[in-house]
């Protein structure tokens, strides 16, 4: 006797336990969040009353400079916007200076501030540093034969003096008290607890973290002289290494970073005040495994937006990004959804806007939640492409393997004063196949599509690429369910 539909029942659909990644090069084959965050409204008592999918800020265009090779950084400092594309260093925009250095690799920028309010911003190539002065708008190479050269592009200020360390050694070096141009030999620190070179220095509190391949060491200021003043603090240590110097960034007094585990393996870390928070979920740490020595081309930024703070981890073929209000992680793409972001760098603004800048062509764009377009060239105007987003479930089975038959889906969003066109689909065999794309068009808070077959489990697929910033507030599916 053919199977009867016996009760009906409504459920939610839940897009926020993501992603999933049964394996690190299938990116289709399970729950995923592209372009898209999860939001949450808590009660009183932290109980989750709602949850929303909103789309990713979008890139609006500043202004555009020349890429003449690959980029290297950008950076605010005293109402300049600085990037560094090939050997070319810019403001605004505008060619100010060769910094004489060929490499592709990050450069680094280090405020420094001397005791009597004088003001420089250091830049860090790897084999050439410049010490900017604002008031005279003036950029000077660091000449002195004592300047560690080459050299690792993070470094630090720290006390009047300004600490690099000497590329392939653990030796960290620091300049003469107040005068980054001027430097001493002998004055320098070594990172000896293991035999490990030093890759950059960051700053925590008062102390100057040093991160290395497999370890983690932390100095101070002793206020030794003569020499340097500068100590390590042997009780602060972390057998846990970076693997890649790039991807380190401050998260208010916390430094997030791809690390290299003591037992094997890659994941995502965060330090605070020297205690180590693993931040990467099993499925990010598995797509890790499988990148091999790609990590050394990661980025880490951290951007505050939309009421949220991210990690980005930017790079060659996919961005992951880490929610640390919500602790979940998503993906970030470029507009049409089939590559990685296309900004590795990013600098804070005084307007409230992360800045970022675009990767291949140096335009200039401010991560503005208002957007839901990417700025991608300038002709006469600015060229943006909407973003697509998608939010895809895990396989669903509301509570039986029966088969069940979908009667109505019914999605809830923020409406706008224009139509909004959204795609459903759905796939019942394993994300191998999926339904026709159906369009629910959206010009109010809810609505509503209906039959849509049967099935036992079944991931459902949302899809958006419009100009219009969007938040999904919610989706429910109405059933019968079956009795076999």
């Amino acid at each position: 006797m053919p199977n009867q539909p016996s009760s009906y029942i409504t459920e939610k659909i839940t897009f926020g336990s993501v992603p999933s990644l049964r394996s690190g090069n299938l990116p289709n084959s399970d729950a995923r969040l592209v372009n898209c965050f999860i939001e949450t409204i808590k009660d009183g008592k932290g109980q989750v009353e709602k949850e929303s999918i909103v789309e990713r800020p979008g890139l609006e265009f500043q202004f555009e400079t020349t890429a003449s090779a690959a980029i290297r950084g950008i950076y605010y400092y005293e109402g300049i916007i600085f990037t560094v594309s090939g050997p070319l260093l810019y403001k605004d925009g505008v060619l100010f200076e060769n910094l004489l250095n060929l490499e592709s690799n990050p450069v680094g920028f280090v405020e420094f501030y001397t005791d009597t309010a004088q003001k420089y911003l250091i830049i860090l190539t790897g084999t050439v540093g410049w010490v900017y002065d604002p008031v005279l708008d003036t950029i000077t190479a660091i000449s002195d034969v004592d300047f560690p050269n080459p050299h690792c592009t993070k470094g630090v200020f720290m006390d009047g003096y300004l600490c690099v360390a000497k590329a392939d050694t653990s030796d960290i070096y620091n300049s003469n008290l107040n005068d980054p141009l001027v430097w001493t030999a002998g004055d320098f620190v070594t990172a000896e607890m293991y035999p490990d070179s030093v890759l950059g220095l960051f700053r925590q509190g008062n102390y100057m973290v040093a991160f290395g391949a497999q370890t983690v060491e932390y100095f101070y200021n002793a206020g030794t002289s003569p020499g340097t003043p500068f100590a390590r603090n042997d009780s602060a240590f972390h057998k846990i290494g970076c693997a890649s110097i790039y991807s380190v960034a401050t998260h208010e007094e916390r430094l997030v970073f791809v690390g290299n585990s003591a037992v094997g393996g890659r994941t995502i870390y965060m330090l605070n005040n020297f205690n180590l928070v693993e931040l990467a979920s099993e499925p990010v740490r598995r797509w890790m495994q499988t990148q091999g020595t790609i990590f050394s081309e990661s980025r880490g930024m951290v951007a505050r937006v939309k009421g949220h703070a991210f990690y980005i981890l930017a790079g060659v073929g996919r961005t992951f990004v880490y929610d640390f209000e919500e602790n979940v992680w998503h993906e970030w793409t470029n507009t049409d959804g089939s590559d990685a972001f296309q900004c590795w760098f990013m600098t804070d603004h005084p307007d409230g806007y992360p800045w970022m800048i675009v990767q291949g062509n140096g335009i200039v764009a401010r991560l503005n939640s208002d957007f839901a377009t990417d700025v991608q060239s300038v002709d006469v105007d600015p060229i943006v492409a909407n973003i697509f987003m998608s939010a895809t479930t895990n396989k669903q089975d509301y509570g039986s393997l029966n088969r069940k038959f979908a009667n109505r889906f019914t999605l809830a969003c923020d409406s706008t004063e224009s139509p909004q066109q959204i795609g459903l689909e759905w796939s019942d065999d394993d994300y191998k196949t999926w339904s026709d794309v159906r369009i629910m068009d959206v010009s109010d808070t809810m609505t509503t599509t209906q039959q849509l077959g049967a099935f036992r489990r079944r991931a459902w697929r949302l899809s958006y690429a419009q100009s219009n910033p969007l938040r999904i507030e919610g989706a429910e599916i109405t059933l019968n369910m079956g009795s076999a």
